[in-house]
């Protein structure tokens, strides 16, 4: 248990708790810009959160495996402003009832800033979720990251906006299921805030069987927006293509894309109707 921290490190611990509320690693106001990483964290006691975060900002938490089996014992728990805080690299198993990997909560002013990338979260009981979001305004970026509802039906989500969400705006960029398939969102009665879902459109470029470079690269969605890059020296480039926007009530489709590739002096390629719900590998030889 920590307060009032700045700069400082937890790093290559091996944490055990056994009690009930024993948190494993709990940082508690203003303790900000700090590193919480390679620990190996179990908690077994019921509300024995992994990670607890309150009321700071700035702090980095990287590649850390943590495991509860309590009842209501999260993974990481971001409680109350923790803003501009980014977790990473991280495998996040909970096995007890009624809990989530990860879940955000805030009753004043919300949450922003935060940055969620190579998760991997799992649950393994009854009414609990991988991610999470209750109370306030949320913003939040998840990629590259899987969230696995390995004990529920098919139709419990993964990813779930409770009643009391006031707002907020989440990107999500290859955010899947285990199998790669996209996840299961959930939203309560009044839930409010949007959800924008993007993948990756992956680009290789040849000629004659060999890479192509500097090819002008176009992708265009159903709005007129485009995002334009130039082959590598290996014929690569990738573009964050948004599949689409919703909040409660509406989804808002932004595909398919137009793809228009070009090289002076070679035949234009183009696609006007190129579907993307998922992560998509465009080999194009001009």
């Amino acid at each position: 248990y920590t307060t009032i921290v700045y700069n400082s490190s937890f790093i290559n611990n091996k944490i055990l708790t056994k009690s009930s509320t024993g948190i494993g690693i709990y940082a508690d106001t203003l303790v900000s810009y700090n590193n919480i990483n390679n620990n190996n964290i179990t908690t077994t006691g019921n509300l024995g959160h992994g990670i607890r975060v309150t009321i700071s900002i700035n702090n980095t938490i990287n590649n850390n495996t943590i495991t509860t089996s309590g009842s209501k014992a999260y993974g990481i728990y971001l409680v109350n402003s923790v803003n501009s805080t980014i977790i990473s690299n991280t495998t996040i198993r909970v096995n007890g009832a009624a809990v989530y990997g990860l879940d955000i909560y805030s009753t004043g002013t919300g949450t922003t800033n935060n940055k969620f990338s190579n998760l991997y979260i799992e649950t393994n009981n009854t009414n609990s979720l991988p991610f999470n979001i209750e109370y306030g305004s949320h913003n939040f970026t998840m990629s590259d990251s899987i969230l696995n509802n390995s004990y529920s039906s098919s139709t419990r989500p993964e990813f779930n906006v409770t009643s009391a969400v006031t707002g907020g705006s989440w990107n999500f960029t290859n955010v899947t299921r285990p199998d790669g398939t996209p996840i299961i969102i959930g939203w309560d009665t009044r839930a409010n805030g949007t959800l924008n879902y993007y993948w990756y459109i992956d680009y290789n470029i040849t000629t004659s069987g060999a890479a192509l470079s500097n090819a002008t690269i176009n992708s265009t969605n159903l709005f007129g927006n485009k995002i334009t890059s130039l082959s590598d020296a290996n014929g690569l480039s990738r573009h964050i293509v948004i599949e689409y926007s919703r909040n409660r009530t509406t989804t808002t489709y932004s595909t398919p894309h137009s793809i228009n590739i070009t090289k002076t002096g070679y035949a234009d390629n183009s696609n006007s109707s190129v579907n993307v719900s998922t992560n998509k590998l465009m080999s194009v030889n001009l």
